[in-house]
Parts: structure tokens; sequence; C-alpha cells
């Protein structure tokens, strides 16, 4: 009963921050996560097409991020921008990749006071050209989780194919969906 209490608590929290619970154990990642051995690939505009709601992208429309290498070719520069109905607005972080080849990152932004120390980002599927699907969950005792989920385009809308294959991965893999929130990538100025 302890258990059922901790996880409404941890329900309530993830909910005002916009996060999705995902009910049980987070599915097994490992032999799903693509590689990524030359990051220069990987770099450029990407556009946010459909995402599990978070707080930190509240309010925000015509999503976008952009990834360049650090001078030393070490780590990714991230630079995740939207538009909240009146200008612009940005954070910019660094993304790690702790066992290269592996596509799994740890992002980590300035405005955030805790620094993971597991991947919380990571590539399902990739096609440097055209899509990126990210997804990370976050066990809470092995009763229930918090996931992340981004599909990214290099264009501002994608096809319904393309998308259907990449929310396919996921159901398989038995995350829920249908909660998914299309990203406004219309009329951005």
């Amino acid at each position: 009963m302890k258990s059922l209490a901790f996880l409404l608590s941890v329900s309530a929290l993830v909910s005002a921050t916009l996060a999705r619970i995902h009910v049980g154990p987070c599915p097994d990642i490992s032999g799903k996560i693509v590689s990524v051995p030359d990051l220069s690939p990987f770099t450029g505009k990407w556009y946010e097409i459909q995402k599990f709601n978070n707080f930190f992208e509240r309010g925000l429309e015509c999503n976008y991020a952009e990834y360049s290498l650090s001078s030393d070719g070490t780590y990714i520069n991230v630079n995740n921008t939207g538009y909240n109905g009146e200008s612009y607005t940005s954070q910019v972080g660094k993304a790690t990749q702790p066992t290269p080849p592996l596509g799994a990152f740890i992002v980590t932004f300035g405005v955030n006071p805790i620094t993971p120390s597991t991947p919380n980002y990571n590539l399902l599927a990739l096609d440097t050209s055209s899509y990126a699907l990210i997804y990370s969950c976050f066990d809470v005792f092995n009763i229930g989780g918090i996931e992340y989920s981004w599909i990214l385009s290099r264009e501002p809308t994608i096809s319904a194919s393309v998308l259907e294959s990449l929310t396919g991965n996921l159901t398989a893999l038995g995350v829920d969906v249908s909660n998914f929130v299309l990203t406004d990538q219309t009329n951005c100025p």
C-alpha cells in the first residue's frame, strides 16, 4: 500500500511538471539504441514533430534544436529553442556520449540543478538526413517510470508513414503513444 501511495505522490508531482508516467518498470531499451560512431552527421537543425509533454517546453510552439560539435569534438552543444507567442526563447546545454558509438547521451542544461549519471537521451531510430526518435524512462522503484520522448525531423513536417513507423517502435516497447502531443510548426515567425 505504501508503494501505491508513493506512486500516486510521484504521479502528482510528474503531472504538475507535465512529464509522462509509465506504469510498471521502464522498458528495456538496451538492444534498441542505435549506433552513432560519428557525431558530425547528427549536428544541425532538428524540428520537433511530436513529444510527451514536459515542463521545460510548456507553452512553446515552433520548437527546434540545433546541435553543433564542441571545438574539441568531444561533446555536442545543444540549443533548444521555442516560440512563446511573443519571442523565441532558448535553453543551451551539452550532450555527452559516455559509451560511444552507442547513441545514448547525457544531456544537461545550466537551469537543471541535477546532473544525470545515466543517459537521458537515447536514440532508438535515426536517419541523419530525415528523422530521429528519442526516448528515456527513469524507474521509480520498479513500480513506475517517468518518461520523455521526442520525434524530430530535419523539416518542419514528417510523412505519415515515417511517423507511424517511429511511433510503432515505441508501441512495440510497451510505450503508450496516445499521449504524444503534436508540436505546432505552422506560421512560425
